[in-house]
């Protein structure tokens, strides 16, 4: 749940200073999804230092947020999206369900590769 929080805090923070910067013209849908994962890769090590322990521990299946995280932030951001378009305002790339799925994967092997090199 905490993991969850982390990633819609982190990326409401990306997207209100996009919307702030708006005058600059629009990345193309890969370069945008690139800078994702980069971002996505940051904010894992970032985490990794906040919080240093595992968010969920299964004792028979390591790396369980490599699933979870994916499927619950991708619905998440996927109703945002919805909710954004019901408003009359574009959705992001961050806000479909493919784009907030690969966001959290990216995001939770960060922190699976991380804390399993400890």
């Amino acid at each position: 749940m905490a993991e969850l929080l982390l990633e819609l805090l982190f990326a409401g923070a990306w997207e209100f200073l996009g919307h702030t910067f708006r005058k600059l013209p629009p990345l193309k849908s890969f370069v945008a999804g690139f800078g994702w994962m980069v971002v996505a890769v940051a904010c894992g090590a970032i985490s990794v230092k906040i919080f240093p322990e595992p968010f969920f521990s299964a004792r028979d299946f390591h790396g369980i947020s490599l699933i979870l995280a994916p499927l619950i932030t991708g619905a998440v951001m996927k109703l945002l999206g919805d909710r954004r378009q019901e408003k009359g305002k574009p959705a992001t790339l961050l806000a479909t369900f493919w784009g907030g799925s690969a966001f959290a994967f990216v995001f939770s092997l960060t922190r699976f590769l991380l804390l399993r090199s400890k």
